[in-house]
């Protein structure tokens, strides 16, 4: 996995990309007798790190890459050398390096650090001639170290679970921005795309005696809680922020520590940005607290915007009006806190002012984040030994419930983001959060935030919301019938399906009256490659038609046969005999003619393998990947190692990113959507017992994110990259790597139950647990945990089965590294090839000791 460098890991919070890993133009050393190199960035770098295994970050290949702007060979040396962080050199390299036009030139060398630590890579290219280019980067040898964090701000949200009060916090060095607004969803018809954007804004950039700190961390509270901890730190003073979300206000608690032994005047400087709306009443009128900004225009004038507390002094600003300064003196070792209240909705009018500075804003933070605590505690809890992935999980189940919220008619939805996107849900970020949280465990939850989605069905039985963002997406009625009969399936719930099944039914007819359009033959009488698949419809997910959206996809021709099928399924759990035998015809006759279309519709690459693009029979112009490799997973319209998808699967990967992510999975043709790595790729992996492919992907994942764990939805393949496109914090990203990560320690397939199928080598191998706890499964809740005994030379571990239900079989991968394999065990019969072992029939609790060699 080759990776590109952004950011470093300072203790628990993370250093910007500004900071530590800039981009670098690559130019000569700016002496006179230097000059540069060619015209000005002549030579352009960035840098990657392949690393030999996901999750060990100390043995790794360090490589340069050179785009040499000009059309002549540029002869030279490459010197690497690689220090610790007192500044020892630990690595070098230097050799003859020969800079071909264009940008496919990459130096490698490989390198083998100790610890866990910042290391500092500088490299040089050196012309014969004399000029030369540097520059440097920095290397955290930890697993998940977010080395491909997109350019900052970086976003996360903070609010109570299925709150319509959102805060968002974007984080960049040495400032915080804080945006919201005061609308809602309930003002909108739930049913549309129709944005309502963060229209107020405070920019807060903390100071040190008159200047600005100038460096900041960020990272949330725990690891994973959806909570802002935001460090400022100099000269032996700092500043911590943190910001979450209250019932009545977004809540930041400010404490500034001085470890000098002199006195030091730490401010806080609040401002609304344009000096119009957000005014300060002391400003405007000196007898006024100067304490608080009220709104002015954009909302009633006397809305309170923010109010601060516990500061020594609040000192206005002489120019701008719309600004709290809040500013403490601390003393030699003393510690101060304060707090920067943003309430929901106080007035001037109601005294509001006066109830706010006499609210415990402590015991309300410690209740907001009391609230994410008793709600996550009851999902099901991952046991594998790197924390930071342990926290992914955790994040990405959090903002799950972030972005959910009323939408009226007594409706909770589920939105894709928590800005650009935060508008009328559609069928498919939703319906894989539905499943997520049913996968955890949280039954209830997943029925009440997607029951919006299944209830939007016209009369006439479309189930793709015609009336709203997911319209002519035939895709999405395959997404509402997979979340519907995985909450059966989780549930058992056959109340909840009874009241359901017809909606499956209706879809299914019209699913078939639909296909009817496309089943009129081509002038010469023969069938066009179209033939029986559903009518053109749009595309989305970077899928195109030449110049347009609409085409006839297989990706919406995929999930609509997979609606078929669990409408089949349904029939048959329910004894709908006369319905099973209509709803056979239907998915027999649709599978088929998919499979006809994507069997004469395929295209040839170069080398003669034949490959799916998104448009049966057309080799260019039809976009991007997204949604192919359904077939396999999670419909199972093919099966894992179909010849045809795996020339898919294998076409599409032959462009990845340094980052080791696939290319052009969405919009970006030069691009990622980097949730369908895991979405799509990853999860087709471990349906194909390949784990180190699946466990690669999952780290790159991470170390694409934040250190908010936060995802926007496309970007550039480079470090910092400023080529982002959709919501800032998008909500697929996360809900996937929730998903993948639950699937790679308990999945189902067919009727056996797969433990640990996807975890990384080096877990078991560390001898620290791996497993997880009240996981929610088709054949019921199941826990387990394993780990590698070195002087038993053994796994040993403890299987509870689900205590109601038939015996399960089920699959125990044991994957170890140095080819160690599985030779006996006593509670079960090991695999071929030695990866783990298998239980004929599962029940009650099993302990087990498998020997390895």
């Amino acid at each position: 996995m080759r990776t590109l460098l952004t950011l470093a890991c300072l203790g628990l919070a993370i250093q910007p990309l500004a900071a530590q890993n800039p981009q670098n133009p690559l130019t000569a050393q700016t002496s006179a007798e230097s000059g540069v190199i060619g015209t000005p960035a002549a030579v352009e770098a960035n840098y990657s790190v392949t690393k030999a295994v996901p999750e060990d970050a100390r043995r790794v290949r360090l490589n340069i890459h050179f785009d040499n702007k000009s059309t002549a060979i540029r002869p030279g040396t490459v010197r690497v050398i690689v220090r610790d962080p007192q500044g020892v050199a630990c690595h070098e390299s230097s050799v003859p390096f020969e800079l071909k036009p264009g940008d496919g030139n990459i130096f490698s060398t490989d390198a083998v650090l100790q610890g866990d630590r910042d290391y500092t890579v500088d490299y040089t290219f050196t012309g014969r001639d004399g000029q030369s280019a540097t520059g440097s980067f920095v290397w955290r040898t930890e697993p998940v170290n977010f080395f491909y964090a997109f350019t900052t701000p970086h976003r996360m949200t903070v609010a109570l679970p299925d709150s319509s009060d959102k805060t968002l916090l974007d984080a960049e060095d040495g400032k915080l921005t804080v945006s919201w607004t005061y609308d809602n969803l309930d003002f909108y018809p739930y049913d549309s795309m129709r944005e309502i954007k963060a229209n107020w804004r405070i920019e807060i950039v903390p100071q040190l005696n008159g200047r600005p700190f100038g460096h900041s961390t960020w990272t949330r509270a725990m690891g994973w809680l959806p909570v802002l901890e935001n460090r400022y730190e100099r000269d032996g003073v700092s500043v911590l922020l943190e910001a979450a979300g209250g019932e009545k206000a977004g809540i930041i608690r400010v404490t500034a520590c001085n470890s000098t032994d002199q006195p030091q005047q730490v401010r806080l400087p609040v401002v609304c940005p344009k000096n119009f709306k957000g005014y300060n009443p002391g400003w405007i009128d000196p007898t006024l607290p100067t304490d608080h900004l009220l709104a002015g225009w954009d909302a009633p004038a006397d809305k309170v915007v923010v109010l601060g507390l516990g500061a020594d002094a609040y000192p206005l600003d002489p120019v701008m009006n719309t600004q709290v300064n809040m500013e403490w003196t601390v003393a030699p070792g003393q510690t101060r806190t304060g707090w920067l209240i943003r309430p929901y909705d106080s007035y001037v009018r109601n005294g509001d002012v006066e109830k706010l500075r006499a609210t415990d804003w402590a015991a309300e933070y410690e209740k907001a984040v009391g609230v994410w605590e008793e709600l996550l505690a009851r999902a099901s809890r991952v046991i594998v030994p790197d924390q930071r992935v342990v926290n992914a999980y955790y994040a990405g189940l959090s903002d799950i419930f972030i972005m959910r919220e009323p939408v009226g008619r007594g409706y909770i939805a589920i939105v894709p983001g928590t800005n650009g996107y935060r508008t009328g849900p559609n069928a498919f970020e939703s319906s894989i959060a539905t499943i997520a949280l049913d996968q955890a465990g949280l039954h209830d939850e997943a029925e009440s935030g997607y029951r919006v989605n299944w209830d939007l069905q016209t009369p006439e039985g479309d189930w793709t919301e015609p009336g709203g963002w997911g319209h002519l997406m035939w895709a999405g009625a395959g997404y509402k019938a997979w979340s519907l009969m995985e909450h059966f399936a989780h549930t058992r719930d056959t109340a909840f399906l009874k009241r359901r099944y017809p909606q499956l039914l209706a879809n299914s007819r019209w699913q078939h009256e639909q296909r009817k359009k496309t089943k009129i033959l081509q002038p010469d009488g023969t069938r066009p490659l179209t033939w029986g698949l559903m009518p053109r419809g749009m595309g989305d997910g970077g899928l195109r038609n030449d110049g347009s959206h609409y085409g006839i996809y297989y990706t919406h021709n995929i999930w609509p046969v997979y609606a078929d099928s669990l409408a089949y399924r349904a029939a048959l759990i329910l004894d709908k005999t006369d319905d099973a035998r209509e709803l056979k015809r239907i998915y027999d006759e649709a599978r088929g003619d998919l499979l006809t279309a994507m069997e004469l519709g395929a295209v040839t690459d170069s080398a003669g393998n034949r490959y799916l693009t998104s448009i049966p029979g057309k080799a260019t112009g039809t976009g991007s990947c997204w949604g192919l490799l359904a077939s396999v997973y999670p419909t199972g319209l093919l099966p894992a190692r179909d010849p045809l998808m795996e020339n898919t699967m294998n076409h599409y990967k032959k462009r990845e990113s340094p980052g080791g992510l696939p290319v052009h999975t969405g919009w970006m043709a030069d691009g990622m959507w980097v949730a369908i790595t895991l979405n799509d790729f990853g999860q087709v992996h471990l349906m194909r017992d390949e784990p180190d492919q699946a466990n690669a992907y999952l780290y790159a994942v991470l170390n694409h994110a934040t250190p908010f764990y936060s995802w926007c939805e496309e970007r550039g393949q480079f470090p910092g990259a400023k080529q982002i496109s959709g919501d800032l914090q998008h909500l697929w990203t996360p809900e996937a790597v929730v998903r993948f990560m639950r699937d790679m320690l308990v999945m189902e397939q067919d009727n056996v139950l797969h433990l640990g199928r996807g975890i990384a080598r080096g877990w078991l191998g560390s001898g620290e647990e791996v497993g997880i706890e009240r996981a929610s499964t088709r054949f019921g809740d199941l826990s387990y945990r394993m780990r590698y005994d070195k002087k038993k030379g053994a796994i040993v571990g403890r299987i509870d089965f689900p205590t109601d239900g038939a015996p399960v079989q089920t699959v125990v991968h044991c994957l170890l590294p140095d080819g160690m394999k599985v030779v006996k065990c006593s509670a079960g019969v090991p695999l071929r090839d030695g990866s783990g072992f298998r239980i004929a029939a599962g029940r009650a609790a099993v302990d087990f000791v498998a020997k390895v060699k």
